[in-house]
């Protein structure tokens, strides 16, 4: 009996060892995150992480039980299941732990479902890798794993048969199994109490990395999974009184002024540059006394350059949605991953094309990456160029074509336009890998100095589309907007919750500007679709319903953006940063609204909206 009680309390403590080196692995690998914070911050991240370690380990751990107990009777059949099942869970456990340590490095997000959606299209989903820099960690991940197996069997962790002659003795042998699984259901469900072990009990700290060193990853994963029928299903109050809060953050009051025109034409050409992860940081920034983006800070001077505009999100396919259909990004999804929904959304391609304009979109990559063809075609373009339209001799990086090969295609696809057009184009090159087909200007020693290099050749096409367009004969009658799909943690940003990330840059530039300004107006990427048709004159086919036009009085200037189950709502003098893991605010500096609760409005209104 009492080997059986320490061979059991072997295994599960064995478990408990190695996901605690996982987690010593992870704040090694995401080091540019971890060096932000003290020692014992650290050391508390490992501590509470037990509370998850203790659960998964109890799981498997009653597995073990599960198989001493038919190993009672039937041995040898109970030892093969078990040790293939016991490999099984080792490598998929490994796998998992040094996924969520890289994805982490890219996205400062843990692996979950959402996360594994991706791979979907596995050439685009591994584009963002730089392989070298990764060898590093799937070899410790490698050697940490297998050390779990090998110290396994030293410990000679075995399913014990029979080893009583006599019913009695038998039967106590299964009493004390079940009892001990009994007993694994405490560290499973995290205690005795009512409700069950979940994500905010290993959260401490008042910024988020030092919490999500606590995950446990495959716990995270597993729970992900099971989790998906209401991931999106949020309420923190009475649907009336949310909707009563939410009206008040969008009562436009008066007609468009003539001084409130940016623009002096009926019908101008659109073109619409996303920039991939451009943060609004970028501008005017300097490294070793040289700009980073010399070409955008002086259009930024001659154009309409809004200071305070915010992204929705953190990923592609959230920002490209926020800025066509304006409608804002989920905590923890895409609304284009669910073609039922997004079929259903406004668009600006429809509401131009109504008013006879030809519209099209360009880009240099896979555009059958997390859906994004099926929206721009349920959207409504006439046009779409992606990687496969493009000549194949053209120098092509993991993501697809440069940038400078996708704004010459554009420019000699417009430059003799005679039907107004309404067109976009999504650059690439400035996303992980960073494989430019150029010298690195600033260097390509760490992310930093590939991120800006990266901005800067996007920078240089950039400059010379618009110096090219500027000699041909379109652009007297032409609007150029320049922004981005998200922000990024890079530049000194090492938190994924911070307003600073989702600062992105947006310029109204062209020929048909009236005049250079800056607005201050806080405002956000669902506010573009009603910002620029208020510009035009053209009233939408749908209603926007999470759109503003900043031109217009009477709302209140806001911008709420959503991270991994959690979101920030800004308004002037006012940051709210809300959990919704642990249902706690990291910032609240909100005088107007001390609870809160326009935020968690606005959020449960768009829940209830993606959900119908």
């Amino acid at each position: 009996m009492k080997e059986r009680i320490i061979n059991i309390l072997k295994y599960f403590i064995l478990w408990l060892v190695f996901f605690q080196l996982a987690r010593v692995f992870f704040l090694i690998i995401t080091y540019r995150f971890s060096s932000n914070y003290s020692f014992f911050i650290l050391l508390n991240s490992m501590i509470n992480g037990i509370w998850l370690d203790a659960s998964v380990s109890g799981y498997f751990t009653l597995l073990f039980t599960v198989f001493n107990i038919t190993g009672i009777f039937i041995p040898k059949f109970s030892k093969k299941i078990f040790t293939i099942c016991n490999y099984f869970f080792i490598i998929v456990s490994g796998v998992i732990i040094t996924g969520n340590a890289i994805l982490y490095t890219f996205w400062a997000t843990p692996l979950d479902i959402n996360a594994l959606r991706y791979l979907k299209n596995p050439n685009e989903a591994v584009a963002s890798i730089n392989w070298l820099k990764i060898i590093i960690p799937v070899i410790t991940g490698f050697l940490l794993t297998f050390s779990f197996i090998y110290f396994s069997k030293k410990t000679k962790i075995k399913i014990i048969g029979s080893t009583e002659a006599s019913f009695s003795g038998v039967l106590k042998s299964v009493l004390l199994n079940v009892f001990i699984a009994f007993v694994l259901v405490i560290p499973v469900r995290g205690g005795i109490g009512i409700v069950p072990i979940n994500l905010s009990k290993v959260y401490f700290y008042k910024e988020i990395y030092p919490n999500h060193a606590a995950y446990n990853p495959v716990w995270n994963v597993f729970y992900s999974f099971t989790n998906t029928s209401n991931q999106n299903y949020y309420k923190f109050m009475d649907n009336g009184i949310a909707e009563t809060k939410f009206k008040t953050l969008f009562t436009q009051k008066n007609e468009l002024k003539d001084d409130e025109k940016l623009i002096n034409a009926s019908k101008p050409n659109i073109i619409i540059i996303v920039l991939e992860s451009y943060l609004q940081k970028l501008f005017y920034y300097k490294y070793n006394n040289k700009e980073v983006i010399p070409n955008l800070n002086k259009i930024a001077s001659e154009s309409v350059m809004f200071t305070q505009y915010y992204s929705t999100g953190d990923r592609s396919d959230r920002g490209l949605v926020a800025i066509f259909s304006g409608y804002p990004a989920m905590p923890k999804s895409a609304i284009v991953q669910f073609p039922d929904k997004f079929t259903k959304l406004p668009s600006l391609f429809k509401d131009f094309a109504k008013y006879n304009y030809k519209t099209s979109f360009y880009y240099g990559g896979n555009l059958d990456f997390a859906n994004l063809r099926s929206y721009f075609i349920s959207a409504g373009v006439d046009k779409i160029i992606g990687e496969n339209d493009f000549n194949g001799k053209l120098l092509k990086g993991k993501w697809g074509v440069h940038d400078e090969f996708t704004f010459n295609r554009l420019f000699n696809d417009l430059k003799n336009e005679k039907q107004a057009f309404f067109t976009s184009i999504f650059t690439l090159s400035n996303h992980e890998p960073f494989d430019l087909p150029e010298k690195y200007y600033f260097g390509n020693e760490n992310g930093d100095q590939e991120y800006m290099s990266a901005a800067k050749y996007t920078d240089t096409h950039i400059g010379n589309f618009i110096d090219s367009l500027k000699k041909s004969k379109i652009w007297d009658n032409t609007l150029v907007v320049i922004t981005a799909d998200h922000g990024v943690a890079r530049l000194g940003i090492n938190e994924m919750q911070i307003p600073e990330k989702f600062h992105i840059p947006l310029i109204w530039t062209g020929g048909v500007l009236k005049k250079s300004k800056k607005i201050d107006k806080i405002c956000s990427q669902t506010d573009f679709p009603l910002m620029l048709l208020d510009q035009c004159g053209i009233a939408p086919k749908k209603k926007y319903k999470f759109s503003n036009s900043v031109f217009r009085n009477g709302s209140i200037p806001f911008a709420t953006y959503f991270f991994n189950n959690g979101f920030g709502f800004l308004s002037r003098n006012c940051i709210s940063i809300f959990d919704n893991v642990s249902k706690k605010y990291w910032t609240n500096t909100c005088p107007q609204d001390k609870n809160g609760d326009l935020g968690k409005a606005f959020l449960q209104v768009l829940s209830n909206d993606f959900n119908k």
